[in-house]
């Protein structure tokens, strides 16, 4: 309490001082908050897309076939089996889905069963086995928000006449990645999340309608990948067809790097703002204490240690600084989010409400309060060496 009102009799005897300092820092902490927030959000959702593999994703592939397969030119199935021929694929499938309207409005994905590992799935070995022996229904498991809505046997007829049955449930957040490209768009809707889903397991997703056979997933043994893509490329070739091997980890590390806050063209500017920024608080802070050191010196006589009378110095500075901090994240929540607290209700997607709310509420205001500490002990050091240089009769009779 002693402390506060001597921070606040400081603080009313340099009011302009103080209100540039906070104004410097408001304007530096904004520009850096700005930055860190996009790079932060597309860290968090390529950690998502990370979360969609049970198995490492540098053992995972994707065949795009190039040339039109519509005309019937290419039998796509026939070089499949090819494909899956080769001693070093382990599994691979097409990818296909159907939609349910009974009661919902669900998506149903198609899995074939030699791909399932690779996905993050959570189902069991016994019961994938039991699914496959049924030969009357698709059998399914259902997303975990529908788990209360439809029961182990249930029966589920879709739009197109395919008739499911209930063979269990998935657990929560369980995900799987799709065909094409990884990171090709940003959407507001969590395109592997498969809570508000089913799964049909199956032995051969050609052998129903819709499989998209431009995209063909595949996976390896660790450190089987390139030797499986040299073989898939001869026989394309073999084929004369075009396609692109896609390794899904080379995906994500690439997503990485492009998201690194290290590549931003604004990371020096933000540098010399941070460094201007230390720079006038610490010579403005050196400017008081000095002009300052004779009530040091009363505070000394009075019982104050020197530790204490530095940390005086320090929570002078880490006010200006903390507030500032705050305020800048304040502003820019505002004006990036519509909203300082962020609520699930104004976000159309689960996606994006978790990646705001790790990125902007958690995670960004961590790295500000860091970066803020990391100001406050640089900008305090110096003056706080400078007053321990003193004897107390050199403060004591010092000039104000």
């Amino acid at each position: 309490m002693v402390d506060a009102r001597l921070i606040y009799r400081i603080f009313m005897k340099r009011p302009l001082s103080i209100f540039v300092m906070t104004i410097m820092s408001i304007i530096s902490f904004y520009m850096i908050s700005n930055e860190l927030m996009e790079s932060i959000s597309n860290k968090v959702y390529t950690q998502r897309i990370h979360n969609m593999f049970s198995i490492s994703e540098s053992r995972v592939g994707l065949i795009k076939i190039a040339d039109e397969i519509e005309s019937g030119s290419i039998d796509i199935k026939k070089v499949k089996q090819d494909f899956e021929n080769s001693e070093y694929i382990k599994g691979i499938g097409f990818n296909s889905s159907d939609y349910i309207y009974e009661g919902i409005n669900a998506e149903v994905y198609f899995i074939d069963e030699s791909m399932l590992a690779s996905y993050n799935i959570s189902v069991e070995n016994e019961l994938k086995e039991n699914m496959l022996k049924d030969t009357e229904y698709i059998p399914v498991v259902v997303g975990y928000n529908l788990r209360n809505k439809f029961n182990i046997g249930d029966t589920i007829d879709s739009t197109i006449g395919n008739k499911y049955r209930v063979y269990g449930y998935l657990a929560k957040d369980d995900a799987m990645y799709h065909e094409s490209d990884l990171f090709g768009g940003w959407t507001n809707i969590d395109l592997y999340n498969l809570d508000d889903s089913f799964v049909a397991i199956v032995e051969n997703v050609e052998d129903f309608q819709f499989y998209n056979g431009y995209y063909i997933n595949f996976y390896v043994d660790e450190g089987d990948y390139n030797l499986a893509k040299e073989e898939i490329l001869k026989i394309a070739e073999s084929y004369d067809i075009n396609i692109q091997v896609i390794n899904r980890g080379e995906e994500i590390l690439e997503a990485q790097e492009d998201n690194n806050i290290l590549h931003s063209p604004n990371l020096y500017i933000l540098i010399v703002v941070l460094l201007v920024n230390i720079i006038t608080i610490t010579i403005m802070t050196i400017t008081y204490v000095m002009i300052e050191k004779r009530q040091y010196g009363i505070l000394s006589i009075c019982t104050y240690s020197r530790r204490k009378i530095s940390f005086l110095i320090i929570k002078q500075n880490a006010i200006i600084v903390y507030l500032a901090a705050i305020i800048a994240w304040t502003i820019n929540q505002k004006l990036y989010n519509g909203s300082i607290i962020i609520k699930l209700a104004d976000y159309p997607s689960n996606l994006l409400y978790k990646i705001t709310l790790y990125s902007t509420m958690i995670i960004l205001p961590l790295v500000l309060f860091l970066i803020a500490s990391l100001i406050i002990v640089i900008s305090s050091m110096i003056p706080v060496i400078l007053i321990n240089r003193y004897k107390i009769p050199e403060l004591i009779h010092s000039n104000n």
